[in-house]
This record gives structure tokens, sequence and C-alpha cells, in this order.
């Protein structure tokens, strides 16, 4: 047989290979089920997500058959062992509810006999804490009765009907539904994990849609007992219970069931009905799960709709091939149809039908269930039990009976729930998360009063003041051990916990979507708003003191959401909040906790408040800050990247108070603002650290501390900033506030070095932030960052240089002009040791292997020395010119006395001696890197110093080489603000002399910008090409073009081209930056560069015909390059002067090269 449409996308929905094709699937199970009753939903195939539509719908009953046909073949799905299902069936049902039009009852006028009920609203019902608190039967992640042993007698399926009906406690709660709701109810908690519902296939259309059979009904296939099917009296053990089949009667009726065993004869319609009926009165007979063609992959347990009809009319078919298996006929079985009563709520049965499922034994159906509740009441919850034809009063009276009912139900989960999972090292408690947020979808809808009803529960679930535990002591921890319904007691012998913190934990839950969803009940200027406020800070406050770290992550983000409330509100118990905050962080010890990052975002938020700043410093209401910094300390380097910035934050924030300032602002604070420099990899940690360290360093200069603190840290700082990268930190430079290892060591990879687990540039980014860091303390403590420092500070315009007022920037200067100016810089670089080192290495491996492989003697084979020399200037220990001996002459004169020798033996040694050439020639490319790094760097501290000497070459080679070749962006962003630095400060100086350099560098960087081929096509090459579209790619051998590859990322290392491109665009863009409005008043050559070959080849004037530009194509090429990428960081005031170079774009448009 065939699957239709929808049970294809119904087989993706459970087996999708990932959750996109899962979420497809979805999208178009509900535009099939929307169709009925939304026109407009099919002709959109293509949506992105779902669009609620606002209109409202009178339409009868039977238009919303096909709709809830699709819904009832989601239900199994509801159920599933799978997350990803679970949530694909849920993601289908919220988009079905999103996309049909909202159901809205007609409302008549009330008559004189009905007068609006507005003195006697609807009352919540009774719901107790205490007593569902005493109830040792809960809701754990399953019932346990897949470890006992099955059912066998009617007696079990009597006893074990009657203990499920009593397993949660819910005397109070008999009237939980009306319209069978209560047998569906009785039969879920009966039937457990033995029932399931087969999803048989139905009736559809080509598009899949269901179409209902005439009367709704579920339709389980049942395996009954033998003697029930037949009609024949059961032998005498089965007639009285009291007696119990022997085995060997056992083993008879298993023989007789056995396949092909057909001792069952069949029965006829009207004995099947009678049967029916009397089925009804006996003990609920056992269920066995039949496998369904339609259903998910794990079989979930039966959502337990009963039909309210009487006798059934569907044939049985008894199949001898399967030992008397009594079953409905295939073409007369019906799935689950959720009927839609005439004139009510057309989510009612699904809504009913989802409650009963909030109580299931498996955890995944109560996930399940409440999902799906969560969405439809969000969706469509507005007028949840209204009758149609009903007055406006009363159908407001109806729908806040039902918001309550529903509520009530959902509470009764919030106590009973103990399920909890671990995601690493995080404890989850799906369940009750869920359900908390589908009843902040319900608090949506509800009225004030019943919120506060809901409110007083979820307060009540918090403090617990009723709970104590058993006086029989079978509650008590027996060997360190909680008992079997989830207290926790104290094992030391003194008085227990009084507390079960799952429900202390779902009350918060529920409290914090309240708080979240429904900000008016805290608001104080309405009745009642500042008790609820109180109320809220109380529950979490008592919850912030609990010993479970879940609970305190819960409480503190249960207070989130209305910190402003709390700050202008109620201002008396600022000072509680803080002192519990306080404590709070003091007693963390694990960085694992779960509760940190929300406790340290709380904090955060809270001292952003003026009027708690004015707390801090008020001594009679707060700790001091001498005290209360140090607890902070331990979290500068958490584990948790936001934990970080919200230490960083606060602190921060204490800075920007001068009643504040103090003796917190020690020199451990300084040293860990120091490392959170060179050691954090977040940009947004280390910006913050970078302002916190300005106010803190600025905050000692004004307290008289800054020479008293900081001359100890200096030489530690600079050994820090100095190590060479790849090799490891001395961990005894940093400073550690809580010694041990008990706490996780985010920085070991930096510390470490190790290059494989932490970028080069990465650690480069931290060195630069640490030599900016250096270099404001030398500005404020009376280079190249200092003197820009310095330069900021500066009041004139052009600020005089630095040289001039302090004798110890005039001697550096000295000494880097004479650095620059030889030859080469540097004779070695520290860093290039451990590459030297394994190059001997593999020396010393190429020449032991003309022994071991060729077999020469090895006296005739020299020794090379171990000792390295990165400088080159000790003979006697191993240099790049050992290396280059070893495999030049010493190489060839063991091969020539060789002799004749089989050649693959050979190629073993030359194949060493081609590696060691190669990882020479890596050596040299990196010298080559790192004295153009060197002297870039002296170069731009020269010009930050602005003292130049008479030979500017030097210096200009310096700042433009490390524009065009650097490879890492930060160094190299440098190097072209040193390029502006440089033109701005020699620009004007250079006016009446023979050679300017400004604009001969300002032309250099324009040809940069142009060196990209991919972007600036050369003109020469396509001249002869007058046809056609350029679609500017580089042609291949063979005449093929090389495939554009948009898909995959741009590679790590650039071509010299596009380094040369991006650092000249750097370099423009600052310009752009700095010179403002005056930026071509003062460089005339940048928009001789932008212009000069447009308009030599084209006229302002349309009317004059267009030169024969082939001569200066190339110009114009170039021409536009530099205006798209200079145009983007103009002031706005020289738009006026681009506006002028449009008609010379417009008669480019109309070249016959265009």
């Amino acid at each position: 047989m065939s699957l239709s449409r929808l049970d294809r996308l119904l087989l993706l929905l459970d087996t999708g290979s990932s959750p996109a094709v899962r979420a497809a699937a979805a999208k178009q199970v509900a535009q099939i089920a929307a169709k009925s009753v939304s026109e407009d939903v099919a002709a959109d195939p293509g949506i992105d997500g779902p669009s609620t539509n606002v209109h409202v719908w009178h339409a009868p009953s039977s238009d919303w058959s096909q709709v809830l046909a699709v819904v009832s073949r989601l239900l199994p799905y509801l159920h599933s062992k799978s997350f990803d299902t679970r949530t694909a069936a849920t993601s289908a049902l919220l988009q079905i509810c999103t996309l049909v039009p909202t159901w809205k009852p007609r409302s008549r006028a009330s008559t004189p006999a009905e007068p609006p009920n507005v003195t006697n609203p609807p009352s919540f019902p009774p719901f107790s804490v205490a007593q569902l608190l005493r109830s040792s039967q809960l809701l754990l992640a399953s019932s346990g009765k897949e470890f006992s042993k099955p059912v066998e007698s009617a007696r079990d399926v009597a006893r074990a009907r009657k203990e499920a009906m009593n397993r949660l406690g819910l005397g109070f709660f008999d009237n939980v539904g009306s319209d069978g709701l209560a047998k569906d109810l009785e039969k879920e908690l009966a039937d457990d994990d033995d029932t399931d519902v087969k999803m048989s296939d139905v009736k559809t259309d080509p598009d899949g849609v269901s179409e209902p059979p005439p009367t709704p009904a579920a339709t389980i296939k049942m395996e009954l007992d033998p003697f029930q099917t037949s009609g024949a009296t059961p032998p005498p053990n089965l007639a009285h219970p009291e007696k119990e089949l022997s085995r060997r009667e056992m083993n008879r009726l298993k023989r007789k069931r056995k396949e092909g065993n057909a001792f069952v004869g069949a029965v006829s319609s009207q004995s099947a009905s009678n049967l029916a009926k009397s089925a009804e009165a006996q003990p609920t007979p056992k269920v066995r799960v039949l496998e369904s063609s339609a259903g998910p992959s794990a079989k979930p347990a039966a959502p337990s709709p009963s039909p309210e009809t009487g006798a059934s009319n569907e044939k049985v078919v008894i199949d001898p091939q399967k030992g008397g298996q009594v079953a409905a006929s295939e073409k007369a079985s019906r799935t689950i149809v959720l009927d839609v009563r005439e004139g009510q709520w057309v989510w009612q049965r699904l809504v009913e039908i989802l409650e009963v499922d909030l109580v299931n034994p498996n955890w995944e159906v109560r996930h399940g269930a409440a999902m799906a509740l969560r969405d439809i009441v969000k969706a469509q919850g507005a007028c949840g039990g209204m009758i149609d034809g009903e007055t406006t009063e009363q159908n407001a009276t109806n729908h806040e009976n039902w918001c309550n009912q529903l509520a009530a139900k959902f509470l009764v989960v919030f106590v009973l729930d103990r399920f909890s999972d671990f995601v690493s090292d995080q404890m989850v408690a799906p369940v009750r998360e869920t359900v908390s947020q589908s009843l902040a979808s319900l608090l949506l809808h509800m009225p004030r009063r019943s919120i506060l009803s809901v409110h007083n529960i979820l307060r009540e679930m918090i403090l617990q003041p009723d709970f104590s535990a058993d006086e029989n002591g079978s509650n008590h921890v027996q060997n360190g051990k909680p008992n079997s319904n989830g207290r926790k007691y104290k094992t030391n012998g003194k008085t227990p916990q009084t507390h079960v913190w799952q429900v202390r934990h779902a009350g918060l839950l529920g409290m914090k979507y309240e708080v979240a969803v429904r900000n008016d009940l805290v608001d104080v200027s309405q009745e009642g708003g500042k008790e609820v406020l109180k109320g809220v800070v109380e529950a979490a406050l008592l919850g912030l003191g609990d010993e479970d770290d879940d609970v305190r992550s819960v409480a503190a983000s249960c207070l989130t959401p209305i910190v402003q409330h709390i700050v202008e509100c109620l201002p008396d118990g600022l000072s509680a909040v803080m002192e519990v905050l306080w404590n709070c962080l003091a007693e963390m010890k694990d960085d694992l906790g779960s509760s940190v990052g929300a406790v340290m975002e709380l904090l955060g938020k809270l001292v952003s408040f003026p009027q708690v700043i004015d707390l801090l410093s008020n001594p009679t209401l707060s700790r001091p800050l001498t005290s209360l910094a140090p607890i902070l300390f331990p979290f500068f380097r958490h584990v948790i990247p936001n934990v970080r910035l919200a230490v960083v934050n606060t602190f921060f924030n204490f800075l920007c108070v001068p009643a504040l300032l103090g003796d917190w602002i020690s020199a451990e604070f300084i040293r860990l603002l120091f490392q959170n420099l060179i050691v954090e990899e977040r940009s947004d940690v280390r910006t913050i650290t970078f302002n916190a360290w300005r106010r803190s360093i600025s905050s000692l200069a004004q307290l008289g501390k800054l020479e008293v603190l900081v001359p100890d840290l200096l030489l530690r700082w600079f050994s820090i900033l100095m190590n060479p990268i790849g090799v490891a930190l001395d961990e005894n430079l940093f400073y550690r506030p809580v010694k041990g290892s008990q706490l996780h060591n985010v920085d070991k990879p930096v510390l470490r070095q190790d290059l494989s687990l932490v970028t080069e540039e990465s650690v480069l980014r931290g060195r630069i932030m640490g030599c900016r860091a250096l270099a404001y303390l030398m500005s404020i403590w009376p280079s190249q960052e200092w003197a820009i420092e310095v330069d900021a500070q500066s009041s004139f315009e052009p600020p005089p240089s630095l040289t001039e007022s302090s004798p110890l920037a005039a001697e550096l200067a000295e000494r880097l002009i004479g650095f620059i100016e030889s030859t080469p810089p540097l004779a070695a670089y520290h860093e290039m040791l451990t590459e030297l080192g394994r190059i001997s290495q593999d020396c010393r491996n190429m020449l032991i292997s003309f022994n071991t492989d060729l077999k020469v003697n090895p006296s005739k084979i020299p020794s090379l020395p171990t000792e390295l020399d990165v400088a080159g200037d000790d003979p006697s220990k191993f240099s790049l010119a050992t290396a280059e001996k070893a495999v030049s002459e010493i190489f060839v004169s063991l091969k020539s006395s060789l002799g004749k020798t089989k050649r693959n033996t050979l190629l073993v040694v030359e194949d060493r001696r081609a590696k060691i050439l190669a990882a020479i020639e890596r050596y040299k490319a990196t010298r080559k890197v790192y004295d153009m790094r060197v002297t870039a760097s002296v170069a731009a501290a020269i010009v930050a110093l602005r003292k130049l000497p008479e030979k500017k070459n030097p210096v200009i080679h310096g700042i433009m080489d490390g524009t065009k070749y650097e490879e890492n962006a930060d160094l190299q962003e440098r190097s072209a603000l040193s390029v502006v630095a440089f033109v701005s400060y020699i620009a004007p100086l250079s006016l009446n002399t023979k050679v300017n350099p400004a604009e001969k560098i300002i032309k250099n960087l324009c040809t940069f910008i142009c060196a990209d081929e991919s972007l600036t096509p050369i003109f020469a090459e396509s001249i002869n090409a007058l046809d056609g579209i350029s679609s500017n790619k580089r042609p291949l051998a063979g005449g093929r073009t090389k495939k554009l590859k948009s898909e995959t990322p741009e590679p790590e290392k650039l071509s010299p081209a596009k380094l040369q491109r991006r650092g000249a665009l750097l370099a423009i863009s600052s310009f752009g930056d700095r010179l403002g409005p005056n930026l071509f008043e003062r460089l005339p050559k940048l928009w001789e560069c932008m212009t000069a070959g447009l308009m030599e080849a084209y006229s302002s004037d349309p009317e004059v015909p267009i030169r024969d530009e082939g001569l200066k194509g190339q110009a114009v090429i170039d021409n536009l390059t530099v205006i798209q990428g200079a145009a983007p960081h103009l002031h706005a005031d020289l738009l006026p002067h681009m506006v002028t170079i449009f008609p010379y774009i417009l008669g480019a448009l109309k070249s016959r090269y265009a």
C-alpha cells in the first residue's frame, strides 16, 4: 500500500536525518492541516515561519475536521522517546495553531433573567500543596513497570488499576473534567505503559488529509483473554480470583494460543457488540501494542481517549494464524479522531487529552504534552473554554474557569514531578521547565485575580511552611541516601530539612516566567502590586540561600527581569538582597556551578543603578568594598565567559563612582586586570577590561598610590609581554586568587602557549592590549603607544612632540633611529629557537640514516653540535649555517663515498634532506617576517614620537612594508594607522619641497587597492572583447575557466595582492576618519587618484562625444576601484565633491568597453 504525502511527511518528522529536515516536514504538515480552513496557506509553500492569522472563525465544527484529523496523527509523536521527534511534532502543532484562524464564539445579548455574573467570579480549584507533598507516589522518569513482572491474572489487573487510581493522591481533584475526561484519566492511570494506540491507515485525499469517520472514536487493537473473546465459561481459577492457575494449566493455555492453534470460533458482529457491553463491567484487560505503519519509531504510550458511544458495530475478526487473537477489521479500524463538539472551543478535546498525558508516569509523555499545551495555549488559548452562543459575561466566566482548571493541573505536575537529568555538568528539569513555560502561556490569558491565586500557590511551593517529615521516620535518610520521594535531609543527626528542593525549584521556575510575561503583577500602581513584589523578593531570597545550586540559579534569574522594580519600589529591601548575593558568591566553591552565571548577571544589573551604588558607599547599610571586592576576584578567570564579563562590568561600575574609590583598588586587583588583557580571548571582555584598567590607573594616581603599587609589578608585566610566542609563560608571574587545584584553569592553553589550542592571532592581540595598558600607565606616570596616549590627552592641534617635553622620549627616539638604520635590524630572534631545534634534530637523523640504511662506517660520519645558537656567532654551536653545511657539503661528501648503492635505499636519505631544505626555507621566511614586524614597529614608534631622521626612507619602508605584507590583521592595522599619522604629519611640511613623500605614499596606497586582479581586471587582456559580458574570470590552461566556489570559506593565508589591498583600504579609511572634511584639501593626490583617469577619458557634458578611451582604460578602472574603496569612509561634507564626478561615471557607462 503506497504512502500518502501526509504519511511520508510524518515519517520524516520521526526519522529525519537532521533538525532542518524535521522542521521542513513539520512546516508542510501544518500547511496541509490548515488548508481546509485557511485558503491563503496553500499558496505559500515556502513560508519561513509561522505567522498568526488574526481573523476569527465562526464556521461550524465540521470545517475543522481535517485540521484535527491531522493533529490526531501527531499525537503519538508527542510520546516518542526521541527528543527531536517530540520537538518536531510540537513545531508542527504550533504552526498549525498559528496558520489557522483564531476561533472566537458568537456572543448574544444577555436577557434580564440572566444578569451578568460579576459579583461571583469562578473560584480557583481547591489546591493543597501540603497534601500533595505527603504523597508517596511521585512522577519520576517512568512508573517502573518495565522492570516489574507482567500482569497475568484478573486479580493483578484489578489491583494494578486500583493502585494506579490512587497513585497521585488527586482525591481533591475529582472534577478534573467532564464529558468522559474522568474516564480518560482513569483509563490512563490503569493502562500505564501497557497500552498503545495503533495509528492505522485512514482514508486520505491526494494531499494526505484524513477524512474523519462519522463518529469520533479511538480504536485500540487489543489481545483479550481467549475465554472472554469466545464467551466461554472461564476456568474455575479465573472465575474465582482467589485461586491461581497451576503451572501445568498455564502451559496448556500457552500451547493453545500458539500460532495455528485456532480453538476459538468466529463470532458475529452482534456477539462482538454484546461482548463490548459485557467487557465494560469487567476489569480492564491487558492491551498489547501492535505495530503501526504510520506511527513513530519509538512506540509511545496511549493518549487514552475513549469513545463515548455504546455498542460498537465493528466486525471482529479472529485470525487463526495469530493464535485466536481478536482484532478489529483493518478496514474498519480507525485512528484517534478529535471530535469538535458543536459550539465549543475547537481545541477543547485535544487539550483534555494532553491534560491526561501531563500525569503520565513516563517523563517523555509528560514533556511532549507540556510542549504541546504551551504552543496551543499561546496561539489559540484566548478563547479556551468558551461556548458559541453564550453571552459575553458567561463566556468570560467560562474562560476564567477553564484557565483556573488548566493552571491547577500544571501546578499538580509542579509538586509531583521529580525527574531531573544532566546535560554535561548542568542539571536540567525538562518537564518542570516546559510546564512552567506552558503556565506562562496560560498566564497571558488569565485575569489578575486568577494569576494572584497561582502566585500564592507558587509561593507556597517555595516556602513550604506546612511541610514536615513523617512521624514514623520513614522519610529519614538511611546511610546518607535520600528517601524515595526525593526529599533531602541532613545526615549529621541534626534537624532534617523541611523542604523538597524539586518543588522549590519548580515554584521558582513558575515565578520566574510569571514575572517575565506578566510584569504588571509587580506594578506598585496597581492594587496589591507591592505585596506581590515583596512576595517575589522574599521567595527568591529564600531560594538564593538554598544549599542546592540549581535552586539558587533559578532564584537569581527570577529577580533579573524585575531589578528596576526592586530598586525603585523596594529601597528598604535592597540591603537584604545585596547581602544575600554577596553571601551566595562567597559560598561558591565550585567554579562549574550552574548558579554562578545567574547570580553574577543579577549583581551586574543591580550595581548599574545609582541607588545600589549609594547603598554600597554607605557603611551603615553595606559592608565596605575592601571586604566585598575580594569575593569577586576568583571569578575573573571563570570558565563561563559571561561570568567573566559580568565581574569586570561590576568593577567598572564601581570605578566610575568617586565615592567608592578606596583601598580595594589593590595590587592584586590591577594584576588581575592586566592578566585579563593578556589571556582573554573574547573581545568584549578584553575591551571592558581595558576600560577598567584605565579607570583604575587614573584612580590610583588620584589617590597617590600609583608610585607605591606599580613599581614592584613592572618587571612581571614586561616579562610576560616579552615572552617569545610559543614558549610557555611562567605561571609564577600570574596571580591566582584561589590557591590549589580545585578550580579549573581556563587559561592553561594560553599559559602553555599551545598554538594547537589557541591561535597566534589571539596571543598577539593580548600582547598588543598589554602594551596599550603599559602605555597608558606611562602617560599617567610622570614607545609608540606612550606617545599616542600623550597626544590623545593634549589640547593642541597638532599636539607637540613628546621628545620636546620628555628627555626619556628624546633619548628613546635617538636609539630607535639608530636601530632602524642598521642592517639587518637584529641578528636573531629567540622565537626561532624552537624551529632551529627541530632542524638540528632532523640533520642528526639524516646523518644517522647513512649508517642505519646505507651502512656507512660511523667513523666517517661527522658529529653535529648539540647546543643551539640562533645568532650564529659561536661556530662550536649549531646554527643555521651548520644546517646548510650538513645538507650540502657533508651530504655530498657522504653520498660520493657510497659507490654503487641501491637507488631505493638512497631515496630514504634524500627524502630526509629534502625535508630539511624545506624547513630551512621556512626558517628564513619566518626570520624575514620577524624582521618586517620589528622594523614596522620601530618605524611606527618613531612616527609617534615625531622625531624623524634626515633620511626618511627607512621609516617609510618600515611602515609601508607592515601595511603591505603583514598577515596578522591587528598588526597590519597598526602599520596602516602609522602611515596615516606619518602622512598627516609630513604633508604640511613638504609643500615647498621638490619631492613630497606624502604624495608618493598616497599614490602607492591607491596602487595597492588595485593590486588584486580578481577585483580590478587588467584592461589590456580584454581590450578586444567588445561583445558579451565580462565575468572577470582568469582563464586556465585548455581554455577552461576557474569555477567560483562561493560555498568555500576564504583561505586563512591571503595572497600578496589581497594583503596589499586590505592594508591600503585600512589606511584610506583611516584618512577619512582622521582628516574628515579636510581630506581632499590636505591630500589632493587622493582626489587625483580617484578622478584623473575618468576626467581625461570622458567629459562632464553629455553632448560631447566620447574620446578614444582605449589609452586610459586601465586608469578608468583603477579610478573606479579607488572610489569604491574610499567612498564609504568619506565625511558627509565631501559628498558634494563626489557628485561632481557622476557625469564622468555616466560617460564610462556609455563606453563601448562598459
